[in-house]
């Protein structure tokens, strides 16, 4: 080696140093140096990039790159060529790091003479050689071996590592890699960290080279491999299993504190006969009852009085059901406490599976929910008074307008009759037959700004006379716009003489414009009106009204509510009486 020119790269910023270098290697005896200079890491890359260089002197200080971190961008591009560090940082720490990353060497400015240097230098080539032909060696008998086990280890999910009797690492497979977030060539030929121990399973923790850490399930077996004896580790990474279980653990942790620390929460688990097996604080808060006194005991017994014939029924009612259909339900549900008080509890009752998946029992959860139940009924009975008073306010202003036109008596009424049944054969829900029922029997107020003689006139109206009368439906949208209806009872009041073709009035809307409640309204007044009586007309009677709607169906009258209202008469029956 020494008659042979050696080929050096200085990586080194300081032009005094370089120089001095460029001194000490040229004064060789016994050895020949040719050495390139480069100020920054970039050119330095740049010159390696060309090839024909035996050995890298790096400084670690570089303009462009700091610490180790400089290293490893040569390291990574030229893993070939033996690399010695050599800078000012004297770094005990740093130096091992460096040395285990896959320096040759780690040398201090100041500390170092010409034979040192030389010699490490020598040394580096000499032992990165043996190295790179160890590594040689270690791939051909890899390749020798049989490609079928080479296949197997190369595409198992788990970690292979091979190693030698020494701990020497022989192979490393994908995986290993990925758990060590290290290449194979930076393992291969050095020793592995753990411990080998043939027949053992161990679990430990990984250290990866970005700091992370991979729980691993490793088992060793001795195996021959070339003739000689080898062990091979399996790395099964279990990261996510032993989160898993710290996850398990803290759940655990967590539901037994809830369980236990839930005083206004009744839990309460039984097996399928409802033999109560566990009864928490909340329980014994809620109910009254001890844990002690109640475990063992039967559920139903103890919480659900005898003269409750509902309350036995929807016990039995959820108890199927969740043996039928393995999944929770909830409930409304009353049960008795120790001193004889009657609780409303909202229940939802789980089914307990074991650990096959059978059904072994239920888990009740219960939350006292009287005072809820006690304000519901207050707020219904509230509810019905108010119904009432409005109920009566509306019949008064019925009353009202059929005071002042007696040749109508009864007409709202019968007309709201014949829109609710309507709107029943139409399948509407109760919230909109309240809606048109409430406007209905109102829907004329505004007749009452009309002067009475022009009510009751037996002739014909004047064009003036007409033109008030039409102003009916306006002015009780008026009178009942303030009032906050629940539904819009002014709106339907407005609009129940509007027609489907815009003809109607008083703002001539048409189609979808108008709300599908004043379109039943308007056939059920137009009915009811023409088979009725008037002071300018006798009665046309129902055969003709149901004529004219049928007539004018998809015209004046929307088709879907005609066809509702003619069902009613001729298939069921309707009558007004």
């Amino acid at each position: 080696m020494n008659d042979k020119l050696i080929k050096v790269l200085l990586i080194e910023d300081n032009p005094g140093y370089a120089e001095l270098m460029q001194v000490v290697l040229t004064k060789t005896k016994g050895a020949q140096f040719n050495l390139d200079c480069a100020k920054r890491l970039s050119q330095g890359l740049e010159r390696l990039g060309k090839g024909d260089i035996d050995v890298v002197l790096l400084d670690l200080s570089l303009p462009d790159s700091k610490g180790l971190d400089t290293f490893f961008k040569v390291f990574e591009r030229i893993p070939e060529v033996p690399i010695i560090v050599l800078t000012a940082t004297d770094d005990e720490a740093l130096a091992v790091k460096a040395v285990q990353a896959g320096a040759q060497d780690y040398l201090v400015k100041g500390q170092v003479n010409h034979n040192l240097l030389v010699r490490s230098i020598h040394y580096a080539i000499e032992r990165h050689r043996i190295q790179e032909e160890l590594r040689r060696q270690t791939t051909r008998k890899l390749r020798s071996s049989e490609a079928r086990f080479l296949n197997i280890l190369e595409k198992n999910a788990d970690g292979i590592v091979i190693v030698d009797k020494e701990a020497v690492v022989l192979y490393v497979n994908p995986a290993a890699e990925t758990m060590f977030g290290r290449k194979a060539r930076e393992l291969l030929g050095k020793p592995f960290d753990y411990p080998i121990v043939a027949g053992e399973t161990m679990e430990l923790e990984i250290g990866r080279s970005d700091g992370g850490k991979v729980a691993v399930e490793m088992r060793v077996v001795e195996t021959e491999w070339e003739d000689e004896v080898v062990y091979l580790a399996s790395l099964r990474d279990i990261t996510e299993r032993k989160k898993a279980e710290e996850a398990l653990r803290e759940t655990n942790i967590f539901l037994k504190s809830i369980l236990e620390s839930s005083s206004s929460i009744s839990i309460i688990s039984t097996d399928l006969e409802h033999n109560i097996l566990y009864w928490n604080r909340g329980a014994e808060t809620l109910l009254g009852y001890k844990a002690e006194e109640v475990v063992g005991r039967h559920k139903i017994d103890i919480l659900y009085p005898d003269d409750e014939k509902e309350t036995k029924e929807t016990v039995e009612r959820v108890r199927s059901f969740i043996l039928k259909n393995k999944k929770a339900i909830s409930c409304e549900i009353k049960e008795i406490t120790k001193d004889g008080r009657k609780l409303w509890i909202n229940l939802t009752s789980s089914p307990r599976f074991d650990e096959n998946g059978q059904l072994k029992g239920f888990l009740g959860i219960g939350e006292d929910i009287s005072e809820r139940k006690r304000a519901e009924e207050e707020l219904r009975q509230s509810s019905e008074k108010l119904q009432r008073a409005m109920d009566g306010i509306i019949r008064a202003m019925a009353l009202t307008t059929e005071i002042r036109d007696p040749y109508t008596a009864g007409h709202q009424q019968r007309v709201a009759n014949l829109a609710c049944a309507i709107a029943k054969e139409m399948g509407l829900p109760e919230n909109k037959i309240r809606a048109i029922h409430t406007a209905a029997v109102i829907h004329d107020i505004g007749k009452i700004y009309i002067p009475a003689e022009i009510l009751s006139k037996p002739g014909q109206l004047t064009e003036i006379e007409l033109s008030l009368f039409k102003a009916h439906p306006q002015i009780g949208y008026d009178i009942l716009k303030t009032i906050e209806f629940p539904w819009p009872v002014a709106q339907i009041v407005l609009q129940h003489h509007e027609r489907m073709d815009g003809s109607g009035y008083p703002r001539g809307l048409s189609g979808e414009e108008i709300l599908l409640e004043a379109r039943i309204l308007g056939i059920a007044d137009i009915v009811e009106a023409m088979a009725s009586h008037r002071p300018y007309r006798p009665a046309f009677g129902i055969e003709k009204a149901l004529k004219e709607i049928s007539e004018e169906k998809g015209i004046l009258y929307d088709p879907e509510v005609v066809d509702a209202c003619l069902r009613l008469f001729r298939e069921k029956k309707f009558t007004f009486n």
